[in-house]
């Protein structure tokens, strides 16, 4: 794929281009990624939590505030209306086993009949939201994980955003961290630009404690904590909950965090670099 010259790329037609360098920007489930890593590694580090997601229409009932109901097997329910004619719809659970980390590379139709499956019982509205997954325009099913490997470049190929560092859905810096990688990333090349090797070596070892502190802000125990396994625990969790909002301790926690998420990490400035 990548040379000392230049990288060879061919896209859906067929047709075979050659470019400086290509970035591989493609997401959790990387295409890219795949072609750098040798064969049989794994990227991911799996919290065993699995999420869907689609679109049904929204009827009165549904509300701009998001509504949660837990359901006993580490299961949840979510939905909010963002506009006046859609809701969207989460259907999120605790599992570790191959099949349910295996379903989300499987065809549409097989994994719509695997979350229906796996939430025949749940109750609330769960019938109205899988008779509107079958006609969604949108959805998507992924495993909840983080892209952990050892090297974001390989020649003039680099990967960017959930690609080279998936920090999942769990960390609320996917958007944030995209945007941070890709700004360092071009800083870079803007001041490396005889010397794109350099500019991507530059580019990791600036990133890389940024990515490792937002990565490690995501506690696994802390996330199955939030979805129970029986009704006992259900009503444990809702009444603790219930508690510490009535204290305020969430506002407490708030006004007393004064870091920015990525630790003492410092934005770069390139200044110098765009300017030229």
């Amino acid at each position: 794929m990548g040379g000392h010259g230049g990288v060879v790329a061919a896209g859906v037609s067929g047709r075979r281009r050659e470019y400086d360098l290509l970035i591989g920007a493609d997401g959790q489930g990387s295409r890219t990624r795949r072609t750098l890593l040798p064969r049989g590694v794994d990227p991911y580090w799996r919290v065993g939590i699995h999420m869907a997601y689609w679109f049904v229409l929204r009827i009165a009932s549904d509300t701009n505030i998001r509504d949660t109901c837990m359901v006993p097997g580490g299961r949840q329910i979510m939905r909010r209306s963002h506009n006046a004619t859609e809701t969207q719809v989460y259907f999120v659970m605790r599992e570790e086993s191959a099949e349910a980390s295996a379903i989300h590379r499987a065809p549409v139709e097989q994994q719509q009949t695997f979350w229906a499956e796996r939430f025949k019982d749940a109750g609330w509205q769960t019938e109205r939201f899988v008779s509107g997954m079958k006609d969604s325009p949108f959805f998507y099913s992924q495993e909840i994980a983080q892209v952990c490997i050892d090297s974001w470049s390989k020649g003039r190929v680099v990967l960017a955003g959930d690609a080279a560092h998936c920090a999942s859905p769990y960390s609320g810096m996917g958007i944030s961290g995209g945007l941070v990688g890709a700004y360092v990333l071009a800083g870079e090349i803007n001041r490396n630009p005889a010397d794109l090797p350099a500019a991507l070596a530059n580019y990791e070892q600036v990133l890389r404690p940024f990515v490792d502190e937002i990565q490690g802000e995501v506690n696994p125990r802390i996330l199955r904590m939030g979805m129970p396994l029986s009704k006992h625990s259900i009503s444990a969790f809702q009444s603790v909950t219930a508690l510490a909002c009535f204290l305020h301790i969430p506002d407490l926690v708030a006004r007393m965090s004064t870091q920015d998420r990525g630790g003492d990490w410092q934005l770069p400035a390139f200044s110098d670099a765009l300017a030229a």
